[in-house]
């Protein structure tokens, strides 16, 4: 089977790539039970099963930052009050038992891409006008588009317990909350959001394993909690 890098290395439109892309991440779902379960919200987990050896072994792509030299400094700087010790800490609402496998990204679920990735394919692509924020380049118009939809290379974590709880909005039941520390440089604020300040959108690209989940909590939980509480 074609890997992902093969595939970027192709002569190609990036559409024509995309279609190539996902045809072989579903080829190697339906080939890999394991790598189906993994990267799914919605199938048990199977016990043993490392989410990180599987990825290794479809050779899939891990977490680089090249992204990084795009966003705009200074709107995206973490709130210190989120910070400790170089890591970042945040809630994420999903659905329950990720916390075995790892949560990922639509866009890696779909692609098997990550978001350095992405905007290689995307570097030629003309950037769209959007009303109420004008971006710079790909990365800011994919931030944008993430607030809109959540469907790009994404994890969107909150600040905020009382958001956390209610989102994704797709979910059929309130599912879990997750608390995720990962370090200072996988994490940024959004502010290409179009969501409300109150929110403080945090976005992690690409994907968090297991071992990034640091509680786990019943999303049924009424009261507020402090992502301080878990530093």
């Amino acid at each position: 089977m074609q890997t992902v890098d093969g595939v970027m290395r192709q002569e190609s439109p990036p559409k024509a790539k995309l279609q190539i892309l996902e045809k072989l991440a579903q080829e190697r779902r339906e080939s890999d039970p394991e790598l189906a379960m993994v990267v799914s919200k919605e199938v048990p987990y199977v016990e043993g099963v490392k989410p990180d050896e599987v990825l290794r072994r479809h050779l899939l792509p891990g977490i680089s930052s090249a992204y990084r030299r795009l966003l705009r400094t200074n709107g995206a700087e973490l709130n210190p009050r989120l910070v400790k010790d170089g890591h970042v800490y945040v809630f994420r609402g999903d659905y329950p038992g990720l916390e075995q496998k790892g949560i990922f990204s639509f866009a890696y679920h779909r692609w098997n891409v990550n978001l350095d990735q992405m905007l290689e394919l995307l570097k030629d692509e003309p950037l769209h006008s959007h009303s109420d924020f004008e971006a710079e380049n790909k990365l800011e118009e994919l931030m944008w588009m993430q607030s809109n939809g959540g469907y790009e290379n994404f994890l969107s974590a909150s600040a905020s317990f009382r958001i956390a709880r209610i989102h994704p909005k797709y979910k059929d039941n309130l599912g879990a909350v997750y608390v995720i520390r990962v370090p200072v440089e996988r994490a940024f604020k959004n502010y290409a959001s179009v969501c409300s300040k109150d929110e403080e959108e945090i976005l992690i690209p690409d994907f968090v394993l297991p071992d990034s989940v640091v509680a786990v909590i019943d999303s049924k939980e009424a009261r507020d909690l402090d992502v301080r509480g878990f530093m």
